[in-house]
């Protein structure tokens, strides 16, 4: 069968160089029995079974007189577009070989065909044009210099598809009408839902495709680590800060119980040995209220900063951490242990 960049370029084609390659004796013998099958199939009114007979005699020993009965055969099915492209394809064998009766007779049909073939007018958005971009007719291919030219087509029902490597087919189903002019817009293709942003083809009008995926960076890998960091460092320091605010109420309690028992001690401004001692243990515990107070107030600031500024994230492994006071007479502390 003809593909039908061959339907639309059989009239302009010269076929003289295949006429010329002479068949072997048997391929010739083979297709005057197929070509006479034909003619008698034509006789019977059976053109759909004779046009595959003159189509293979055709093949097998070309000549001018197979391809106007292979004409005649296609326009009585209907395939007026076909058999328009090879009646000019004929009428040019004829012309080159003399044969007036042929050439009569191919002007003659060509002229009647004219008016009743059924066109096709492709247009392709200039934006269309991605990397392995093709528009096929059914299944055949309609070549980039068909495109914007209105060209014949056998009628009926037919179907156009645009695509590319990545794209969504683009798919318009028409129906083909003797005289007139079915004209088809493609513009760009949608890209494949299927395929990956930076796998699809680059653009060859528009410019190469841009991915819109993130960039894998280094910086990228290390957030998701420093948000974690960032999280237990404020939960660790909320926990201490609360802790050592809450040691350092409990011994701002006891100076102030240690101060009241030495006053008691201390009559008339003379205190005896156990009011001296209580006023030491006062001092003590001022100091040590003092430190942690001073160490938990700001810990608590710290740690509400660090979470309220990192996101939740669900801890993937348990931590442990164990805060305790330490408390003497020349200071205070915190001493902090755990496991992260």
């Amino acid at each position: 069968m003809r593909c039908w960049a061959g339907v639309v370029l059989a009239a302009l084609v010269y076929a003289g160089p295949a006429l010329a390659q002479q068949p072997a004796a048997s391929d010739r013998t083979l297709a005057e029995s197929l070509f006479r099958q034909a003619r008698a199939l034509i006789k019977e009114g059976k053109a759909r079974e004779a046009c595959p007979k003159f189509e293979e005699s055709q093949r097998l020993d070309p000549g001018g007189g197979t391809l106007l009965n292979l004409a005649d055969c296609h326009e009585r099915i209907g395939r007026t577009a076909t058999a328009w492209a090879e009646f000019s394809e004929a009428l040019a064998l004829a012309r080159r070989d003399g044969r007036r009766d042929r050439i009569a007779l191919a002007e003659k049909q060509i002229a009647k065909l004219e008016p009743l073939l059924p066109k096709l007018l492709v247009n392709v958005s200039p934006d269309a044009g991605v990397d392995g971009f093709e528009v096929r007719l059914d299944a055949d291919t309609i070549p980039r210099a068909a495109w914007s030219t209105p060209m014949p087509i056998d009628p009926g029902p037919r179907v156009i598809r645009a695509s590319a490597p990545g794209y969504e087919t683009f798919v318009r189903r028409v129906e083909a009408k003797p005289g007139a002019t079915v004209e088809v817009q493609i513009g760009p293709l949608e890209p494949s839902a299927e395929a990956p942003v930076a796998e699809r083809p680059s653009e060859s009008r528009a410019g190469p495709a841009v991915s819109t995926a993130p960039r894998d960076t280094g910086r990228d890998r290390a957030a998701p680590e420093q948000n974690r960091g960032a999280r237990t460092a404020g939960w660790v320091m909320l926990g201490a800060g609360v802790v050592s605010s809450g040691v350092g109420a409990a011994f701002g309690v006891r100076a102030f119980s240690k101060r009241s028992a030495s006053d008691d001690e201390c009559p008339a401004g003379e205190c005896t040995t156990r009011g001296v001692a209580l006023n030491e243990d006062a001092k003590d515990a001022a100091l040590v209220s003092n430190i942690t107070f001073g160490i938990g107030v700001p810990a608590v600031g710290v740690g509400l900063y660090l979470l309220l500024t990192s996101r939740p994230e669900k801890p993937k492994s348990a931590k442990a951490v164990s805060i305790a006071p330490v408390g003497s007479r020349s200071g205070g502390g915190l001493l902090m242990t755990g496991r992260f």
